[in-house]
């Protein structure tokens, strides 16, 4: 019985320095949209949900993931996973993108009615927005497993 104990001790103990390195090497940090509702909408919050946007940080380059689709940036000045920044050039121009300090920035921006904001910011305006799309009951559940 004890040489139990001391195997579901080493497999409790492997697992967990397993998920400590798991956690420690990866290298994906995430913003999230939020846009200005239209008229009709604006009583329910000033903002709406929109998406999460994954970047994927590497030496040089980052991948972003929107939805499955996929971008990759090679003009990438890369510190780490908080603290690099990006350029890209379209018809706007020439663009920059990163984290700073584990927040996102981008310039010159996409104006006043979208903004990035914190994950606990997107999740209290995503409940909002469940309470007002499915009813206070389901739309509090609903809310609920967002932070699960």
């Amino acid at each position: 019985m004890n040489k139990y104990r001391i195997m579901r001790r080493l497999l409790l103990f492997t697992i967990m320095i397993n998920l400590i390195i798991a956690c420690e090497s990866d290298h994906t940090v995430y913003a999230y949209v939020v846009v200005k509702p239209t008229d009709e909408d604006s009583a329910v919050n000033d903002w709406r949900p929109v998406m999460r946007v994954s970047y994927h940080v590497h030496e040089n380059k980052v991948i972003t993931e929107v939805a499955g689709l996929l971008d990759e940036y090679h003009d990438c000045n890369v510190e780490d996973k908080n603290n690099w920044e990006c350029s890209y050039e379209d018809d706007r121009g020439i663009n920059s993108f990163g984290f700073a300090d584990g927040k996102y920035w981008d310039q010159p921006g996409w104006g006043e009615d979208i903004k990035h904001v914190s994950r606990w910011e997107y999740n209290k305006i995503r409940c909002k927005w469940f309470q007002y799309d499915n009813g206070r009951f389901k739309g509090m559940f609903s809310c609920l497993r967002t932070y699960i």
